[in-house]
């Protein structure tokens, strides 16, 4: 049981440091949403950002959304958590 409080405990942290990384890249910071749902193999990040938002988070040519990746699955590496997978859907 401890284990399980502890992963829900770094999935929020996770959630957080997301959502701070999102928040800076769009214009309208108040409509990003940023949900962890927990799995065997990990977390699973959903973001939800405004479709108007969405090249703010994908970048040119995909880079914004690469290091965007590349820095969460860094911060699960050093927290030592599962990989983490994201997924981006617009609303």
């Amino acid at each position: 049981m401890l284990k399980q409080n502890k992963i829900r405990v770094n999935n929020m942290e996770l959630v957080e440091y997301t959502t701070f990384l999102v928040k800076n890249l769009v214009k309208d910071a108040e409509m990003i949403k940023v949900e962890a749902l927990d799995d065997e193999n990990g977390a699973t990040l959903m973001i939800m950002v405004p479709e108007e938002q969405m090249k703010y988070v994908i970048g040119k040519g995909g880079k914004n959304i690469k290091a965007l990746r590349t820095l969460i699955n860094t911060y699960c590496y050093v927290h030592k958590l599962n990989y983490a997978k994201i997924n981006v859907e617009a609303f």
